[in-house]
C-alpha cells in the first residue's frame, strides 16, 4: 500500500507539474481538462488488483509459500494501527464536511424559487451577488437577475452545467477525502477549478459576447461562490481569466508540440501505473500453459529439507521490521537440464531489503534434479513465494 501511494504521489505530481509548465497558459482548455482527468484515473490504477500477464516457453512450478515471522521490534507501539487512525480521522472529518456542504446545497434548493429565464430553468436566491451551479441546477441571486448582465452570467453557469464541471469537482473532492495526505490532490482540484472557469468564459465569448465586454463584466462583479463543490461566476483568479480570454486569438498549431509532449508523458505515466500489474504473479499457478513435463524439478535433498533450509537461513530485515512492512516476495529462477539454478531474480517484490534477503536465501539452493520429459532432462522455471509477516 505504501508503494502504491508513493506511485500515486509521483503520477499526480508529474501531471500537476506538466500542466503548470506546459499547458496552463495555453488556449486549449479542453485538452488541459482531459489531461488532468486522465492523470487522476491513471494514478488510481496503481491500486487495481494484480493480474497475471506475459508468456514463457518453460514449464513453471511454484512451491508453497515460505513464511518468515518476526516479533515487532518497536516496544509497546505497533505502527500500523496508529497509521490507520492517522489516516482515518482526517478522512472522516473531510467526509463529514463533504456531506454537510451537500446538505447546504439541498437547503438552497428548498429555499429558492424556480423561474425560467430565456428558456433556462434557474433557482433564484435571496442572497445578494451570488451565482453558481451544481450539475443541472443553476442558482442566481435576485439582484443579479435584474441586472443587464444577467444573460451573460446565466450563459456562464449553463456552460458549467453542460460541460459537467460539477462531476470533475466531485471526483477531485473524493480524491482529496481519501488521499488528503497527498498534496497534489489539493493542487489538482485547484487546477481543475481554474480550467472550468476558463472553459466557461470561452463558451460565453463564443456565444457572441465581445471579449472586451465580458472582461469588463469580470472586473465589475466580485461574486461569492456558495459551495466548494459548485461552479460559479466568481472572481477566482480574475487576472488569469482576463489573460486567458486574450489567448483565444492564438492559433492552436503553435502549441502542437506542447500537446504532443504532454500526451507522451501521459502514456509514460500509464506504463508506470500498469507495470506492477504486468509483472504480477498468479499465486495458484502450478504449470504453464505451454509444454507439460512428466517429472517436475526436485531439490536433491527433498522438499522438506529445502523448506527447512529456507526457513532457517532467512532473516527479517530490521529496517522492514521497524517500519512495520509485511508482504510476499516472489523469486523466479530456472533449473537447467543439468540441474543447476540460473537467472534467479525478484519477480514481484515488497521493498528493497526484503527483496534482497529473499533472493539471497533462494540462491543458496544449489543442487537440483532437473525436470524430465520423454525420458530426457529439460529446463523448467520455478517460483518460490516467501511471505514476511510480523507477529
Amino acid at each position: 500500500m505504501l508503494s502504491s501511494n508513493l506511485h500515486m504521489i509521483t503520477i499526480l505530481g508529474t501531471i500537476w507539474f506538466v500542466y503548470q509548465v506546459f499547458l496552463r497558459r495555453k488556449p486549449n482548455v479542453l485538452f488541459n481538462r482531459l489531461f488532468i482527468l486522465s492523470g487522476i484515473f491513471i494514478s488510481l490504477m496503481v491500486f487495481l488488483p494484480q493480474v497475471t500477464m506475459g508468456e514463457t516457453n518453460l514449464t513453471v512450478y511454484q512451491f508453497p509459500t515460505i513464511q518468515v515471522s518476526q516479533e515487532i521490534i518497536t516496544p509497546a507501539i505497533q505502527i500500523k494501527p496508529y497509521l490507520f487512525w492517522f489516516w482515518l480521522i482526517p478522512t472522516l472529518f473531510l467526509l463529514s464536511v463533504f456531506l454537510f456542504r451537500l446538505l447546504k446545497l439541498a437547503q438552497f434548493l428548498n429555499k429558492s424559487s424556480k423561474e425560467t429565464h430565456e428558456n433556462t430553468s434557474i433557482y433564484v436566491l435571496s442572497q445578494e451577488d451570488t451565482a453558481f451551479s451544481f450539475f443541472s441546477f443553476i442558482f442566481i441571486s435576485r439582484n443579479l437577475l435584474e441586472e443587464k448582465s444577467a444573460s451573460s452570467i446565466i450563459m456562464h453557469e449553463k456552460a458549467h452545467s453542460k460541460k459537467l464541471h460539477s462531476l470533475d469537482i466531485v471526483i477531485a473532492e473524493c480524491m482529496k477525502i481519501l488521499f488528503w495526505f497527498n498534496p497534489f490532490t489539493w493542487l489538482i482540484k485547484r487546477s481543475l477549478c481554474e480550467i472550468h472557469e476558463f472553459e466557461a468564459d470561452r463558451s460565453v465569448v463564443k456565444k457572441g459576447i465581445s471579449i472586451t465586454e465580458y472582461q469588463n463584466l469580470l472586473m465589475n462583479y466580485s461574486l461569492q461562490t456558495m459551495n466548494a463543490y459548485t461552479s460559479g461566476f466568481s472572481k477566482i483568479l480574475i487576472k488569469r481569466r482576463l489573460i486567458n480570454l486574450n489567448h483565444l486569438k492564438i492559433k492552436e498549431r503553435k502549441n502542437i508540440m506542447r500537446y504532443i509532449i504532454s500526451t507522451s508523458i501521459l502514456f509514460l505515466l500509464l506504463q508506470v501505473a500498469i507495470q506492477p500489474l504486468v509483472f504480477a504473479v498468479n499465486e495458484n499457478q502450478q504449470t504453464s500453459q505451454y509444454q507439460e513435463v512428466e517429472t517436475p524439478p526436485k531439490y536433491k535433498a527433498g522438499e522438506q529439507a529445502m523448506m527447512k533450509q529456507l526457513a532457517s537461513h532467512i532473516k527479517y530485515p530490521k529496517e522492514a521490521q521497524k517500519a512495520g512492512i509485511e508482504g510476499k516476495v516472489f523469486i523466479k529462477f530456472t533449473i537447467t537440464k543439468e540441474g543447476k539454478m540460473i537467472n534467479a531474480e525478484v519477480l514481484k517484490g515488497v521493498n528493497e531489503a526484503m527483496d534482497a534477503e529473499a533472493l539471497r536465501v533462494v540462491k543458496t539452493l544449489k543442487d537440483w534434479i532437473p525436470a524430465q520429459k520423454d525420458g530426457k532432462n529439460v529446463a523448467a522455471e520455478m517460483t518460490i513465494p516467501i511471505r514476511f509477516k510480523l507477529k
